[in-house]
């Protein structure tokens, strides 16, 4: 569940795989409520599915995440009710110990080599093997929040 705030509006997102089970998505669904500055709930239809599927469930609940937040604008995401590795025990899907400072899809083991391999996805016409932001949190997100280093200008 993401929580963020940009000062004059405060919003949740929830991204979860139990939701869209249960409501037979064949595609990703995120129920977004978004709040004011005066705390009122702009779009609250959502709110019944955030508080149903999320450990939040008030919106009380909801808005303390706020506060969480330091300073004016930020966000806050919260992860919850991992599920485990099929054939794994007592493993979940992401691997908070290799990177204290990252979260990252749970590595394999390598078929021949026996050693950890990093999940990762084929595109068309890639080069490279370890693509981070296939299995990294923090990476995925430094692309999302990225400031372009090259400023264009068109002279004429």
């Amino acid at each position: 569940i993401v929580f963020t705030t940009d000062g004059l509006s405060s919003s949740v997102g929830l991204l979860s795989q139990t939701f869209l089970a249960s409501i037979g998505a064949d595609e990703v669904l995120a129920p977004i409520a978004t709040w004011d500055a005066a705390g009122n709930c702009i779009n609250n239809n959502p709110l019944h599915f955030i508080t149903q599927y999320s450990p939040f469930k008030t919106e009380a609940e909801i808005l303390q995440q706020f506060q969480k937040i330091p300073g004016q604008t930020g966000t806050r995401i919260v992860i919850y009710n991992l599920r485990m590795q099929e054939g794994k025990e007592s493993k979940p899907e992401i691997d908070f110990s290799e990177d204290a400072h990252d979260f990252r899809i749970m590595s394999d083991l390598d078929e021949t080599t026996g050693l950890p391999t990093h999940f990762s996805r084929e595109r068309p016409f890639q080069k490279a093997v370890d693509v981070p932001i296939d299995y990294s949190l923090r990476a995925y997100l430094s692309v999302l929040y990225m400031r372009p280093l090259i400023n264009d200008t068109i002279l004429r």
